[in-house]
């Protein structure tokens, strides 16, 4: 059975077409962060501008958003106990009711998720290649998506309810990261945020160093140097554990 964050990279993943941040959303994740991949998440190591005064150029994209719930989750609208197909603005006492039946369940919403990405990679690389410290094995983080107003949910068990109470207008439009949003649980919860702004999908790559005319051979101490190649490998498929 898959773990919680490999369930929830999935979701990103499908929904977003990058990968997801470990935490989600309470992570400190950022544009330049490098690192590893390991138990299938990124692992910060440090900054590529912080560490080696990097000159990064960012560019922000057009806004993104996801909507996902588990399938086969049961959602009802109450206002008072009752069901209703619409609740009505000012309403008292509304909620809206997620019913899982399958353990692993998930609600992840964001109505507006900014995108901003590194615009000059292959500067970016061709500076990395030359850094003694550098390893092939890390990973740069070259797109954030930032999301507003979210949340992120994840059952453990089966038979769970997720119950979401307040502003009835935001309750209707199903806005439930809205300031004026509670929610309660039957059962403990793997995962709980909500209201919160932050890192939700990251994109990365990789700096892949060969030498010109020499393709990829030991230099050693003494020996003409030849001139490094670079080649940038974008992390778009399934993410393996660098140990």
């Amino acid at each position: 059975m898959k773990s919680i964050p490999e369930l929830f990279e999935d979701i990103i993943s499908k929904n977003l077409n990058v990968h997801a941040s470990w935490l989600p959303i309470t992570n400190t994740i950022q544009l330049g962060d490098y690192g590893i991949i390991s138990n299938g998440v990124f692992v910060p190591q440090g900054n590529i501008v912080t560490e080696f005064g990097i000159q990064l150029n960012i560019r922000n994209s057009p806004d993104a958003k996801i909507d996902f719930t588990s399938t086969g989750a049961r959602i009802t609208k109450l206002v008072a106990g009752a069901k209703v197909n619409v609740i009505p603005s000012g309403a008292i006492n509304a909620s809206i009711q997620f019913d899982f039946k399958t353990e692993n369940s998930f609600i992840v919403k964001s109505p507006t998720i900014e995108v901003s990405a590194i615009s000059n990679v292959k500067q970016v690389a061709d500076q990395l290649k030359n850094i003694d410290s550098w390893r092939a094995k890390y990973k740069v983080v070259f797109q954030v998506y930032k999301a507003q107003s979210s949340v992120v949910m994840a059952t453990i068990d089966k038979d769970t309810s997720i119950i979401f109470s307040g502003d009835a207008k935001a309750l209707d439009k199903l806005e439930l990261g809205n300031a004026g949003i509670n929610f309660t649980s039957t059962k403990t919860l793997a995962l709980e945020v909500s209201g919160k702004d932050g890192v939700i999908g990251i994109g990365m790559f990789r700096v892949k160093v060969g030498f010109l005319g020499g393709g990829g051979v030991e230099i050693t101490r003494g020996a003409t140097k030849s001139k490094k190649s670079v080649e940038i490998e974008y992390m778009d498929k399934k993410l393996k554990n660098d140990f």
